[in-house]
């Protein structure tokens, strides 16, 4: 494959589309820099490719452009799952913080979402313990990531404590800093397979409890 005025984005491109995954067993998540153009630094960009072309990727310049992204394994305990909150009545997503279908962006008098880094009106929670930024979530990202009614939670405010002191945040920030890999909104998925937030899935579908002779199993 010639590099010329093809550059490094349409080759990159080219892999990809080449790679034909069929599975994502033998697939990794990797962070791929990529010039764009002189003027422009290098961007890195997450792609899933097959271990193979990874490194029929390396073979494409003398340098390597192509770096292994490498992340903990997911796991829960018993004791995770017991943080997770719940409803008594549903909230109404895209409603408040909202006009004609819009969300209300206010850099003055809105506040942002520990969750989505959204700075809007609405309401917001207030966490017990922290008292803090970390403990201010949007009634949307609440209900969906954490399955929980921003109206109940302001109104047990004094006892009331927020994913990130509970240790079951899954913002990407927080993700990050386990050593775990950014995700994408999984709402309907979780849904689907009968779990009522993110969290709820992703905590319920990653249980690890100790035997007693000190071997893990993973309850799915």
């Amino acid at each position: 494959m010639r590099m010329g005025k093809v550059g490094y984005a349409q080759c990159v491109e080219e892999y990809v589309t080449a790679a034909n995954v069929e599975t994502r067993k033998d697939c990794r998540l990797f962070l791929v820099y990529i010039p764009r153009s002189k003027s422009v630094r290098k961007v890195p960009h997450l792609l899933m490719l097959s271990t193979k072309k990874m490194k029929e990727m390396e073979k494409i310049d003398g340098s390597t452009i192509v770096k292994e992204q490498k992340w903990n394994l997911e796991t829960y305990t018993e004791d995770d799952a017991k943080q997770l909150g719940d409803y008594k009545i549903p909230w109404i997503l895209f409603r408040d913080g909202y006009e004609n279908g819009r969300r209300l962006y206010d850099k003055f008098n809105g506040r942002t979402c520990h969750q989505c880094r959204q700075k809007t009106l609405g309401l917001r929670t207030q966490c017990s313990r922290c008292k803090g930024s970390t403990g201010m979530l949007c009634g949307d990202c609440l209900y969906i990531r954490y399955g929980e009614n921003i109206i109940e939670a302001n109104e047990n405010g004094k006892s009331w404590i927020c994913p990130v002191c509970r240790g079951i945040c899954n913002c990407s920030k927080c993700r990050n800093k386990k050593g775990l890999p950014p995700i994408p909104c999984i709402y309907s998925k979780a849904l689907r397979n009968g779990y009522k937030s993110v969290a709820h899935y992703l905590i319920k579908t990653h249980i690890v409890s100790i035997s007693g002779e000190g071997e893990t199993t993973k309850k799915v």
